[in-house]
């Protein structure tokens, strides 16, 4: 994993993203901030019917009440220790 200035990326743009699509990871450094550049499969850009069928299945165990509600970091973590 490289990090790379905000300058640095905008002045090396194209060659940043050849590195990614070549797997590298690059992390872009603004003041104290660190962000990452991920590509996206084209088949991630499309809702296919199986996947909406899966949101709308989702949706409805929600307005049911058929979900675990986490409201804090802790109450998650604790949910995925009991896992």
């Amino acid at each position: 994993m490289n990090t790379i200035t905000v300058s640095e990326f905008r002045g090396h743009m194209a060659k940043t993203f050849d590195r990614i699509d070549a797997g590298e990871q690059i992390v872009i450094r603004r003041n104290k901030r660190m962000y990452t550049v991920v590509p996206l499969q084209e088949e991630g850009l499309t809702i296919t019917p199986e996947l909406q069928k899966r949101i709308d299945e989702a949706r409805k165990a929600f307005a049911e009440g058929k979900c675990i509600e986490c409201r804090t970091p802790e109450e998650l973590e604790k949910l995925f220790d009991s896992l």
